[in-house]
């Protein structure tokens, strides 16, 4: 990947695809030190949802949150500008891409993992909530 004359990229790679940042990365500083980009760069990953660092799930959520980890740590160490955008996410996104709860092609369609006891009690309420900050 060649990159010349460029001042900031910004990455909108999907989910299964964060990790191909790390390629940008190289590339962004491959082009600084060839001297193909002058003055500051700055560099902006996908990552528009949680506080990555800040936060901890259950698997699949927690490798998708090291994923980005690592594509934080790659950043501040490559020595680039950076701006991280965490806007949070809706529970929504996450339930239905990462834990596929109504998934019916399931090899087996008839078990259910259960994390931690199974006796929690609790609710699963699968609703989209929007809310407003007036002031």
């Amino acid at each position: 990947m060649a990159l010349k004359q460029v001042d900031v990229v910004i990455s909108t790679l999907p989910v299964p695809q964060h990790l191909d940042q790390l390629k940008i990365l190289k590339a962004i500083k491959e082009a600084k030190e060839a001297g193909n980009i002058k003055g500051k760069q700055r560099f902006v990953p996908s990552e528009y949802g949680n506080e990555v660092d800040r936060v901890s799930g259950l698997p699949p959520f927690e490798a998708l949150l090291e994923n980005k980890r690592k594509i934080r740590r790659a950043t501040e160490a490559a020595g680039i500008s950076y701006t991280y955008v965490s806007a949070n996410a809706f529970a929504a996104y996450f339930i239905e891409y990462l834990l596929h709860p109504h998934d019916q092609s399931a090899p087996n369609e008839h078990q259910v993992k259960v994390y931690g006891s199974g006796h929690t009690k609790g609710k699963y309420f699968y609703s989209i909530l929007f809310f407003f900050v007036l002031g």
